[in-house]
């Protein structure tokens, strides 16, 4: 009996002797692995988790007392896999990706799960073009209540210009859409930071307690903003009079002069801008808040969401999807831009062009220096993430790169590389307990370990 397939066999018992699920819940996620192989340590060693993050790791790492254990069995312990583009739909451009998530679909995580994903960026499909939503990231663990897996709700504005049997008018169109997006954002940025100004005026005037709205269509304290965005409560409802109802004043129009910076009459309250949920999210992109995601596969698409980019003043870009990436690989890597790859060939027209595909495209990526990760293009497909960083290593990607691009990787591309991607020190505890080699093209997970609880484990 192999070491690992008795730890499968001793794995029931260990939880109900050392009561972990109960004590996991009790100390926030609290674990110890012990004899388990790490990438960059020699030998067996431990693992020191609590409150869900990696303590300690090594050969004489010290574990709290009463903490529970669990034997690798000599087994390769790796960090959990992360699915860099997971798509969703039931989400819009006024809510997110994970507005299309279920974490009661114990089914489809358990699937993930099994093949040692941990982590997914929820990439919001929309129509495939124009301003889609913001992508979120959301951990992996079925029973958990949705605030404990989010990790972010809004990691990226995510948009597109369409699906690859879109013609060249309307790709032509829906570029002109995301720039007079952008045109507006500037404006309502603009209009946001005048009232902004003149509550605080007003505010002095009339000695009053000013709560702006901030960029975001938040509310936020004067000479505060706000980092998190809230909605402005609703003014309540007037109580219904007796006889007959005084007629309604006539309505302002939106573009009334207040709301473009006007100065308002002495004494009167400034009129806020009119909340814009798109104009806010991109600019939040302008402001480098947010990186810009673009759906784009073909070369000229890539070449318009750079220059689109370099025009509006945008920081951080990254390509969601490339299929022809690397054909302007040298450009993207001049331009600092990074690219997660997905479904190799989405469905489409079969009279449109195909696309110039390239069978060691991750591998050109890495030579030309384009920073890349991996993703499946669906949620409903994240259990194939290891095998797509597999294909990429058979097909001429260094195997180190392509472990990295569903872990440090992809992590780095959605600004948690210093939380998520490696068994260390300050990580969280999303571990990854192998049966067989990393890479494998058969499933490889024996057991998940997901902020230091056990989400998943093979039957033995």
């Amino acid at each position: 009996m192999t070491p690992t397939r008795a730890l499968l066999l001793a794995l029931p018992t260990l939880l109900l002797a050392g009561g972990l699920a109960a004590q996991e819940d009790a100390r926030g996620g609290s674990l110890v692995v012990t004899n388990a192989r790490v990438a960059g340590h020699e030998g067996a060693v431990t693992i020191v988790v609590a409150g869900g993050k990696v303590r300690a790791v090594g050969r004489d790492a010290r574990a709290p007392r009463g903490a529970p254990r669990l034997d690798a069995g000599g087994a390769l312990v790796v960090p959990g896999r992360i699915d860099a583009w997971a798509g969703v739909s039931g989400a819009d451009p006024l809510g997110r990706g994970v507005d299309g998530f279920d974490p009661h679909d114990r089914h489809a995580l358990e699937d993930a799960l099994s093949n040692g994903v941990t982590t997914v960026f929820l990439s919001p499909r929309g129509n495939g073009a124009g301003v889609l939503g913001a992508g979120s990231v959301v951990k992996l663990r079925p029973g958990a209540a949705l605030k404990d897996v989010v990790v972010a709700e809004e990691a990226a504005v995510v948009t597109g210009v369409g699906e690859l049997d879109a013609g060249p008018l309307a790709r032509i169109n829906a570029w002109g859409d995301l720039r007079r997006a952008f045109d507006a954002a500037r404006r309502y940025r603009d209009a946001q930071a005048d009232y902004d100004e003149a509550l605080k005026k007003w505010a002095a005037e009339v000695g009053a307690d000013a709560a702006p709205v901030d960029s975001r269509g938040g509310v936020a304290p004067v000479g505060s903003p706000s980092r998190a965005p809230t909605v402005a409560e609703p003014d309540p409802p007037r109580p219904r009079r007796r006889g007959p109802p005084r007629p309604e004043p006539a309505p302002t129009p939106p573009s009334a002069p207040q709301a473009q910076g006007a100065e308002p009459k002495k004494g009167e309250r400034p009129r806020r801008p009119n909340p814009d949920r798109v104009a806010a999210l991109l600019g939040r992109v302008l402001e480098g808040e947010l990186p810009l995601r673009v759906r784009a596969q073909r070369a000229e698409d890539i070449v318009a969401a750079l220059e689109l980019a370099r025009e509006q003043g945008v920081q951080h870009v990254i390509i969601e999807g490339g299929l022809e990436a690397h054909r302007v690989a040298d450009l993207l890597a001049a331009r600092e831009a990074k690219v997660v790859l997905g479904d190799p060939l989405p469905p489409g027209d079969r009279r449109a062009r195909p696309p110039e595909l390239a069978a060691d495209l991750a591998g050109a990526l890495q030579r030309r220096g384009v920073p890349f990760a991996l993703g499946t293009g669906d949620l409903a497909a994240s259990r194939f993430v290891e095998l797509a960083a597999a294909l990429a290593a058979s097909r001429g990607l260094d195997r180190a790169a392509a472990e990295e691009a569903i872990t440090a990787r992809a992590a780095d591309l959605l600004g948690l590389g210093d939380r998520l991607g490696r068994v260390a020190p300050g990580y969280d505890a999303d571990l990854v307990i192998l049966g067989r080699a990393p890479l494998a093209t058969a499933p490889a997970a024996e057991v998940v370990i997901v902020d230091g609880h056990v989400a998943w484990r093979r039957a033995p």
